[in-house]
């Protein structure tokens, strides 16, 4: 069964992706056009704006895990859960200043 879903995998690659009647944008399969001449700022907006609605709906069912008369849970477990959440937004924050440097980088000679 494993050799017919990779199968079907390989046979489907590359079919999600087909150009609209006037050529100027994109549509992959169950996804939004995207406009080929995008630029980085604006396909830094589009993607940020989709992954912090999705970020900020998993915040918030996970704080409906807070309730104590339908779940259990200690305070070991809850330290241990944020401290990991919060490590991964310093990594993530850290990306960003770290891009930032970089573009501020610069020599004279």
């Amino acid at each position: 069964m494993a050799v017919a879903t990779l199968d079907k995998k390989a046979a489907n690659k590359g079919k999600g992706a087909a150009a609209s009647t006037n050529g100027t944008e994109q549509k992959r399969k169950g996804r939004a056009a995207v406009p080929e001449n995008e630029t980085k700022e604006q396909k830094f907006k589009r993607l940020a704006e989709k992954r912090y609605k999705v970020i900020v709906k998993a915040i918030k069912g996970f704080g409906n895990l807070g309730n104590k008369n339908a779940y259990g849970y200690n305070d070991l477990q809850i330290e241990k859960i944020f401290a990991g959440i919060e490590g991964a937004v310093r990594d993530t924050k850290a990306k960003f200043s770290k891009a930032e440097e970089k573009k501020d980088f610069h020599i004279e000679l």
